[in-house]
């Protein structure tokens, strides 16, 4: 098998970068589904059908770069002539990850506090997830950047740990949605044109 053959074969298996952009997805999806139960009151918050659509207008654009930024990925990295371009596309969209998730961390922290019970403790669950995120795109970024391109067997496998320990650490950055208290904030989620 070539270099580039094995390039090809190597960054399918890595194509575990979609199951990432997937994972952002369900971010989205579960702010619609599941906010909802018990807690006490913030005074001076932003209307939950105000906040829900500012939050799904921060999030809704982040997955679309993810998703578009993937697929970039994978067109760049089936046309990889070796490792030093893999590297560089894989970079590329780690980078990409990063920016976009500090940019809507930013969009969901300007939404502000939404006027419910536990309202600061929602919106703090949403910018702490946002900020795991940003920073597992930074460390795998800087972990495969780090990685010698000499040995392409040797280069793979670390680009392939990389990304799964990225994928760990969104996992582990979600917000369990479950915790999350109001069905004023439930409803807005579910009806807002911005979040369906």
């Amino acid at each position: 098998m070539s270099e580039g053959d094995a390039s090809v074969t190597n960054m399918r298996s890595l194509c575990g970068v979609p199951v990432v952009a997937a994972l952002m997805v369900a971010l989205l999806t579960s702010c619609g589904r599941d906010a909802g139960r018990g807690g006490t009151g913030d005074l001076d918050g932003v209307p939950p059908r105000e906040w829900a659509v500012a939050v799904c207008a921060a999030l809704r654009p982040w997955t679309d770069q993810i998703a578009t930024l993937t697929r970039q990925a994978q067109e760049r990295l089936a046309a990889a002539a070796g490792p030093d371009e893999a590297r560089a596309s894989v970079l590329e969209l780690l980078d990409g990850a990063r920016q976009a998730s500090a940019t809507a961390r930013d969009r969901v922290a300007a939404a502000g506090i939404p006027d419910i019970e536990q309202g600061e403790r929602v919106a703090q669950e949403f910018l702490a997830s946002l900020t795991a995120a940003r920073d597992a795109y930074a460390a795998a970024h800087d972990e495969i950047e780090s990685l010698s391109t000499a040995d392409a067997t040797a280069f793979y496998d670390g680009v392939e740990a990389a990304m799964q320990t990225l994928d760990q650490r969104y996992r582990q950055s979600a917000v369990d949605t479950s915790t999350l208290s109001s069905t004023e904030l439930q409803r807005a989620f579910d009806e807002v044109p911005e979040c369906q």
